[in-house]
């Protein structure tokens, strides 16, 4: 059933509407209905290395948001992330813009595993299809803000945008009636 893997990049000429942008993205998982958004984040400096941060739960935010280049491990210098959690069972998707020394642009990398909202504790197949359907939405409605998304769907749905095909996949794979394929 797999996860969701997104790339953000923001340029440079937009470097004003990063905080905008962040607040939008707070605002939308709310919307979308996730089941946990926190308010935004704004870092700067020594608050964006982990290794300086007393919030155990900012751990992953900040891990997330380091980049290795040639065996070196980056930490940004500002960074506008909020954490969200699309739904039970799934992992948290923090999804934000972070900008590094001697680069003028904004990015992010992140990744989320919706897998697990798919259990029968946590709602199923059904919970599983409006969170997955959900993070896509967020992620495809931040491109309409000026912000380049670059999105590996594990199960296709990125792609296809079918939620019954999404739901069926998912189905055949609990059941383990067919080997689980990604749409093509």
């Amino acid at each position: 059933m797999g996860s969701i893997h997104f790339t953000l990049h923001l340029d440079r000429k937009h470097a004003d509407r990063v905080g905008e942008i962040a607040a939008s993205i707070a605002k939308l998982a709310r919307d979308l209905g996730f089941a946990e958004v926190d308010n935004p984040r704004h870092l700067v400096g020594a608050a964006c290395n982990v290794d300086d941060t007393p919030e155990p739960g900012l751990a992953w935010v900040l891990i997330q948001a380091q980049r290795q280049v040639d065996n070196q491990v980056l930490v940004p210098e500002e960074i506008h992330v909020v954490r969200t959690v699309p739904g039970a069972g799934c992992e948290p998707a923090n999804i934000g813009l972070s900008r590094y020394v001697d680069t003028p642009d904004w990015t992010w990398t992140g990744q989320c595993k919706t897998r697990h909202a798919a259990e029968p504790g946590v709602g199923g197949v059904e919970n599983y299809v409006r969170c997955h359907v959900a993070l896509c939405s967020l992620l495809a409605k931040l491109q309409d803000l000026g912000v380049t998304v670059d999105v590996r769907d594990e199960v296709g749905y990125w792609t296809d945008r079918d939620a019954a095909a999404l739901a069926e996949r998912v189905t055949a794979e609990r059941n383990q009636q067919a080997p689980f394929a990604a749409a093509k």
